[in-house]
């Protein structure tokens, strides 16, 4: 599933030496894209139980808060112009992503 090293598993303590912007701009767009696609299968198969329509909906938004959890972090702690950038890019693909998400009337 995911395999950025910035966000190997969501459960796992964060590695912030892996974190930098090359990073955060590559597992950001990875962890968007496979919530894309849950959206997509959730749209066009239409599950009716907890198990196969929420979990995995709820799967994918762990998965980007986690990686967007570090990259707060990062950005309050230890800040420079390339992840301020970064943070900046970030932030605006996050506020796309979850507008598009949940505005979207087939959820």
């Amino acid at each position: 599933m995911m395999n950025a090293p910035v966000l190997a598993d969501a459960r796992a303590l964060p590695r912030f030496c892996d974190c930098t912007p090359t990073a955060i701009e590559g597992a950001l767009a990875q962890v968007i894209a496979e919530q894309e696609e849950v959206v997509t299968h959730l749209t066009t198969a239409a599950p009716t139980d907890f198990a196969s329509a929420w979990l995995p909906l709820e799967r994918a938004d762990t998965a980007i808060d986690a990686l967007w959890s570090t990259v707060s972090h990062l950005h309050g702690v230890a800040d420079n112009p390339e992840l301020r950038a970064a943070h900046a890019a970030g932030q605006a693909l996050i506020v796309e992503n979850s507008i598009k998400t949940r505005q979207n009337h087939a959820l």
